[in-house]
Order: structure tokens, then sequence, then C-alpha cells
């Protein structure tokens, strides 16, 4: 499977850190993924890592004890980039760890 990481700051904090909470509007299944740019049909593989699922976030105050380890400064920045990605509260947290670069 793939996991799709199309935010500049998330994709910073994974390569600063080695792992990123990420937030989606569907639970992605634990384990190995490819982690990509792009879509489906326009995918562009830049390396492989595991991911977990945490918790299902319901309010902004849950998702604040979050915020440190998304990339993002704050948790309204965080929100408004997910609505970019079609994803708005209650949303999925994920954690998503590199393994590998490509």
């Amino acid at each position: 499977m793939t996991v799709f990481l199309n935010s500049v700051k998330a994709r910073r904090r994974l390569s600063q850190y080695a792992t990123v909470k990420t937030i989606r509007d569907h639970q992605i299944v634990d384990g190995h993924h490819e982690l990509a740019t792009g879509n489906y049909k326009m995918k562009k593989t830049f390396a492989l890592g595991n991911s977990k699922f945490l918790t299902i976030i319901t309010t902004k105050e849950q998702l604040e004890e979050h915020v440190s380890e998304s990339g993002f400064a704050t948790t309204d920045e965080w929100l408004a980039e997910a609505v970019k990605m079609h994803c708005t509260l209650p949303a999925y947290l994920h954690e998503v760890t590199l393994t590998k670069t490509r």
C-alpha cells in the first residue's frame, strides 16, 4: 500500500526526525508502506516506511497534544492543510516512521 504525504511540512518533519504524525479521513492499515507524493495516477515514491494507527481525533484540543510531531507550528495550521487534502475532524491519527529512503 501507499501513504501519500503531499504536505511539504510533514515530509520535512519526516526527513529530519524519521517520524511524523498525520491525520487522515480514513484509517490506514498498520504496517509497511511506500511513502509517496502525488496521487494514485501520478505517484512519486520517495521512501519506505511503517504506519501505525493511534486514535480518532474529534477535537482541536486532542490534536494539540500531537502538533509538535506533525511538522506544523499550530493546530490551526495543521487543520488548514488537512482541509486542503480533504480531511476534517473527526480524523484518524497515524504515526508514520521512515525505514528506507530512495
